[in-house]
């Protein structure tokens, strides 16, 4: 099998899979040959990725050239895509087909592994795509044969060959919980059956904590091994994580408990809670000892509490069936939904059918027949409840003739509540009409009461809402409509509660327009207050204000706004306590704001640039001059709404003979200017300047990284996005960087996790011409947070909002490489010498010597009043509009 590193990576969970470092491998490439093998998933249900993986290579994976042959099983999984993977920067070149006549069993793969600086001795080249079309059980070999590999110079190398296996199935992952409990406390099991090799799991398991609260966790066991719980914690009030881990990297097989969660019952009887396993959550996995993460079915259960009673008795029951009808009818019982048997009895007598010992308790009764007067089948269910050491049953078919009968029901309510009642009706969870009833008056619904297409049991609800108390009730009645009934359901009286709080809203409309708002309170609607002028508050509820129970409420209000065209809402959540209370929301301003569009063109040409906002065409202007900045919509600009907004330019370029556009993000929130630019297209000429991630490829606890540059000229201004890998490594400390011993004073800010945005700028620069020569633009400093053997790429991001860029003293771009750079984590003790040297001139200056340089770098210009005079007047007499634009966006609202 193919050992890889844990996919189970969390705080605090001991890693199962010995960590390979790059200095280990490098020493053992001496000693082993160089091993080529298929790594692929243990377990699978779904399309997974095999990766042929090389390592203990000496001098580096670099300058190879090979081939193998890898078959499978077609019955079992076949292939959809082969591709080269990255090695360092270089993508693998590869060539593959099926091989002829092996009925598509087997495919042939050359490689070719491009020279490479690196001396990475191990990596991955080659990728494969399956798909799984075998049934669960059944499994394949990934067989690797017929390998050669050798140096480009036709030096063979000796390597070893290694296959790994893939098997069709999953694993069954139960919450093991009583149906039903009655006492103070009960246990959970979480099993699995069947698994192979688990070492590890983490799982994320919901709960209604109004029902039950769990109280502890305790190890399960698989194959009489005991599992571990290495951690559990609440990850909100409804919510807990465990985490479980087998010490050790063999793993247990078997089926058995993973671990058994203890619950606190504190609800009431009849309430239930589900017992949820939250399988979209990345906190649910089960891994095996080879690091893979084992498909998995979840299996949830459902805890129902009841009250305590004694065992229950049995009753020897006698059943009869009487027919009423003027028919000989063939009666078919049923107890409990269960078939028992059937017998004909003769129209007005009553067949006996036999004696059933049956629980004390309910049960039902149900007969079924079929009349030939009608030529339908019937069905009548009668519930009851045996008790005592005998007891009988009867139950009767209904008459049915040729003649049509009619049944309805009529139903009635009468408010027994001393307020006027909103009353509405269901039947059969069906909503019908609401009535407005007076205090002791009876409501008649429909005065030709509902008619039903046979008869049978009927479910009648009834629901309203007290204005006193400020809870809304419902009652219910269930009744066998066989004929024309009529139905008379209660109003139960509510008086107010002296314990609650009387509660006063308000709301503030901030708008500039009269707004129409809409209370709620605890998602129940309240009130209703019609233009609400702009800056004035409105009490809702009248005087009296809301009646409410002491504790946590939440107050939500909505309105229309003119200027959005929009719904809007607001919602404030309180704690209510007190005497009296008073609550304030208010209404947001959605006025529409100015906002100036201008286009810099930074090309050579004279294009012709469209303008879109928000994917709608907004404007055109033609034939904008290089260097030249535009407006787009007059002085007025373009009235957008307060929030995010998406601003697109379009061109076409003469140069590359294509269309090209760019996309900018902003956050619009006040009177603003956006700038869009064209980028330069010269037709492919190649950049001269490389900007470079200069790091250590093996790290440990804090390195150094710097952002080499090679020869500028006249460099003043300079922008870029670093991204990284959070989970690995994190950002402690940037300092500024140096060329030709002058300092370059970099700003910075992280812009989230993993994305650190740099930016040179330096009116001191534009005095002295920008400068000149190969340096470093920044030093950044690095904490590693990751495991041993984690990866991190640090790279220049190329996004829509935020381009990367160099600019020179005259405003124009200066054309760049930009080439990234990936960290290991592992465990040396020392930081390779090349991220130490930070000269810009190697022969000049080290690691040492470059704090006082920065400290004083050599020729600064003081900020005297006579220099920022001449600050003004090289501006005026160049076009820095780029230059000021390129950094305007680090104190304005749209990044």
């Amino acid at each position: 099998m193919c050992k890889r590193n844990k996919t189970l990576k969390r705080p605090g969970m001991t890693a199962a899979v010995l960590i390979i470092t790059i200095a280990f491998a490098a020493q053992a490439s001496a000693v082993y040959d160089p091993e080529i093998s298929v790594c692929a998933p243990d377990w699978t249900i779904t399309p997974f990725d095999a990766v042929i993986k090389m390592e203990y290579v000496d001098d580096g994976i670099m300058d190879l050239e090979g081939e193998f042959d890898l078959s499978f099983n077609a019955d079992v999984v076949s292939v959809v895509s082969v591709t080269g993977k990255k090695i360092k920067t270089k993508v693998i070149p590869i060539e593959w087909d099926f091989v002829e006549g092996s009925d598509n069993t087997k495919i042939h793969i050359n490689f070719i592994i491009p020279d490479d600086t690196s001396t990475r001795t191990y990596g991955d080249f080659v990728e494969i795509r399956f798909n799984s079309v075998g049934d669960v059980g059944e499994e394949s070999l990934l067989n690797i044969a017929g390998g050669s590999l050798a140096y480009k110079d036709g030096t063979p190398v000796s390597a070893k060959w290694t296959d790994d296996t893939v098997n069709i199935g999953s694993f069954d992952v139960t919450v093991n919980a009583p149906e039903s409990i009655s006492t103070d406390t009960f246990d959970a099991n979480i099993d699995i059956a069947d698994v192979e090799d688990l070492d590890s799991a983490q799982l994320k398991l919901s709960f209604d904590p109004g029902v039950m609260n769990v109280t502890a966790v305790k190890p399960g066991k698989i194959g009489g091994k005991e599992i571990p719980i290495e951690m559990w914690c609440f990850d909100k009030n409804n919510t807990i994580n465990v985490i479980s881990n087998l010490p050790g990297t063999s793993g247990v097989s078997g089926s058995g408990t993973m671990m058994t969660i203890t619950f606190a019952v504190i609800g009431e009887a009849g309430d239930s809670s589900v017992l949820d396993i939250v399988e979209k959550s990345p906190d649910t996995i089960i891994v095996n000892a080879e690091g893979d993460t084992l498909p998995t079915n979840w299996i949830d259960a459902t805890v129902t509490i009841t009250s305590e009673a004694p065992p229950p008795n049995e009753t020897n029951t006698t059943v009869y069936v009487k027919n009423p009808d003027d028919d000989k009818l063939t009666v078919h019982l049923f107890i409990d939904g269960v078939f028992i048997n059937y017998k004909d009895v003769s129209s007005g007598s009553t067949n006996e059918y036999s004696t059933y010992k049956l629980l004390e308790g309910p049960h039902t009764f149900t007969i079924s027949w079929y009349d030939p007067d009608t030529e339908k089948w019937y069905e009548t269910t009668t519930e009851y409840s045996v008790s005592g050491e005998v007891d009988l049953v009867v139950i009767n078919t209904v008459k049915h003739t040729n003649e049509d009968n009619r049944i309805s029901a009529r139903v009635y309510v009468k408010n027994n509540d001393d307020d006027c009642l909103d009353v509405y009706l269901y039947i059969d969870d069906v909503y019908k009409e609401y009535e407005t009833i007076e205090a002791d008056d009876t409501c008649d619904y429909e005065k030709d009461g509902y008619e039903f297409d046979e008869e049978g049991v009927h479910t009648f609800k009834i629901k309203w809402r007290d204005p006193d108390t400020y809870v809304e009730y419902e009652k219910l009645t269930r009744q066998y409509i066989k004929s024309e009934e009529s139905i008379t359901m209660y109003v139960d009286p509510h008086t107010e509660d002296n314990n609650k709080i009387s509660t006063h809203v308000y709301v503030k409309n901030l708008d500039n327009d009269r707004l129409d708002v809409y209370l709620y309170i605890d998602e129940s609607f309240k009130d209703f207050e019609d233009r609400i002028s702009s800056g004035y508050t409105k009490e809702f509820g009248g005087s009296d204000g809301y009646k409410l129970t002491e504790g946590n409420h939440t107050f939500r209000i909505e309105w229309y706004d003119p200027d959005t065209g929009e719904e809007h809402q607001t919602t404030r959540e309180c704690l209510i306590t007190g005497d009296v209370a008073s609550v304030t929301i208010y209404t947001e301003n959605h006025d529409k704001i100015n906002t100036h569009v201008y286009v810099l063109n930074l090309d050579d040409d004279e294009p012709d640039v469209y303008l879109y906002i928000d994917d709608f065409f907004k404007d055109f202007e033609d034939r904008i001059l290089p260097g030249y900045t535009r407006e787009f919509g007059g002085s007025d600009g373009y009235k957008l709404t307060e929030g995010n907004h998406t601003f697109r330019i379009e061109w076409y370029d003469p140069d590359t003979g294509n269309e090209h556009q760019t996309t900018r993000e902003c956050l619009i929130t006040r009177d603003v200017a956006v700038t869009l630019y064209t980028e330069r297209n010269d037709g492919g000429e190649d950049a001269t300047v490389d900007v470079t991630v200069n790091a250590p490829e093996l790290v440990s606890e804090t390195f150094n990284v710097t952002i080499n540059v090679t020869d500028v000229t006249d460099l003043c201004v300079a922008q870029f996005d670093l991204t990284f890998d959070p989970d690995v490594i994190d950002v402690g400390n940037v300092e500024s960087g140096m060329i030709n011993d002058r300092g370059m004073p970099i700003t910075y800010r992280m812009m989230e996790d993993g994305r650190l945005r740099m930016m040179l700028f330096d009116f001191d620069l534009i005095v002295e011409g920008g400068v000149s020569g190969p340096g470093y633009l920044a030093k950044i400093t690095f904490d590693v947070v990751g495991a041993t053997g984690d990866t991190s790429a640090i790279d220049f991001c190329e996004s829509d909002e935020f381009t990367r860029k160099l600019g020179d003293v005259d405003g124009d771009i200066i054309d760049a490489n930009w080439y990234g750079a990936d960290v290991t984590i592992g465990t040396a003790t020392s930081i390779a010498t090349s991220s130490l040297e930070l000269s810009s001139s190697p022969a000049t200056a080290t690691a040492e010597t470059q704090g006082d340089a920065q400290k004083a770098p050599a020729g600064t210009v003081s900020d005297t009043a006579s220099t920022r005079d001449e600050t003004q007047e090289i501006i005026a007499a160049h076009n820095f509009h780029s230059i000021y634009t390129l950094i305007e966006c680090s104190s304005h609202p749209c990044l």
